[in-house]
């Protein structure tokens, strides 16, 4: 008979935990995040998955990665009620496209761009002048990676359209002509080719990574916003009050295919070129920037005001 009870003990608290944990699996609002790619880039925002952090504000990330800007914008228009992380110059180009329903920026965690140029050759003392004639794989020809590397090269010279061919490759796998080059900002593909440059330290401060959703979704989900931004918030707090060895050991079941000590050494290379914000707030400033690369990228015809494009408001309130 103690026996009987002790085994009906047992399956009764065994089942209270599994109705424990739907019970706090289904508290949480669940909600689609589109990332144009799966870089350590996006490290605050792993983090903070990885944390709990999300969790703490009652809110399940549900986390897809698409190819490039161009498949965010493009998940965005289709789902309404999403996220998306991408180059900000997507929510600027959507509302010239469609000035009734664009996405609207919200947040920014990346200052710099995360890209890498690669060359399928060593070349130690590479200079932006003699990409000319060659050409360059990305998966997104409207990437804002691919802007920020056109925006150098014309600070080198170069007439980005004419001098260089920019090709899109779905698998990003290097041809056998050695006179191309590849834009990425994978973990892997870093390790298959050789390092030419870095596009965040020839560019400068360039905002490269923000959420964006749509104006109605925001509108009825302030509180929803406001706790996914807490959660970036203490995500990229996290990243700059701890090392590149621990963030790794963090971030790796986000990675499981590469090697926590490469991880390790992506994340201190991104911590010296200094990519991620110490705030979240996308200023009139990281706009006034985005406004001129665009500009002088020929995609943008005219300017857009702050107000229409930003809401300031989550990130300047976030905690």
């Amino acid at each position: 008979m103690k026996k009987r009870i002790q085994a009906l003990v047992l399956i009764l608290s065994f089942l209270f935990s599994l109705t424990g944990c739907s019970s706090r699996s289904s508290s949480l609002t669940s909600v689609s995040v589109w990332e144009s790619s799966h870089s350590v880039f996006y490290a605050p925002q792993y983090a903070a998955m990885e944390l709990g952090y999300f969790e703490e504000e009652g809110i399940h990330i549900a986390l897809t990665t698409v190819s490039g800007d161009t498949a965010v914008k493009t998940s965005l228009a289709s789902q309404p009620d999403s996220i998306g992380l991408s180059g900000p110059q997507v929510a600027l180009v959507s509302s010239l496209e469609n000035p009734k329903e664009y996405p609207v920026i919200f947040s920014q965690i990346g200052q710099r761009s995360g890209h890498f140029l690669l060359s399928s050759q060593p070349d130690e003392d590479f200079q932006w002048k003699q990409m000319k004639g060659t050409s360059v794989l990305t998966e997104d020809p409207d990437d804002m990676s691919v802007l920020v590397l056109k925006y150098i090269l014309k600070k080198h010279g170069l007439e980005p359209d004419t001098d260089i061919s920019i090709l899109q490759s779905s698998d990003l796998a290097f041809p056998e002509s050695a006179s191309s080059y590849l834009l990425t900002a994978s973990a892997g593909q870093k390790q298959n080719g050789h390092l030419a440059a870095s596009l965040g330290k020839a560019s400068g401060f360039v905002p490269c990574a923000v959420y964006s959703a749509g104006k109605q979704f925001l509108t009825t989900n302030p509180d929803l916003i406001q706790g996914f931004t807490n959660g970036i918030q203490k995500g990229l707090d996290y990243i700059h009050a701890h090392s590149s060895e621990e963030i790794a050991a963090v971030i790796q079941p986000q990675f499981p295919d590469t090697d926590p000590t490469v991880l390790a050494a992506m994340i201190e290379e991104y911590k010296i070129l200094d990519v991620w914000n110490d705030s979240s707030d996308f200023t009139e400033e990281s706009f006034a920037l985005l406004q001129n690369l665009l500009e002088e990228c020929g995609i943008l015809t005219q300017r857009v005001p702050y107000k229409q494009l930003v809401a300031p408001e989550y990130s300047r309130k976030a905690r």
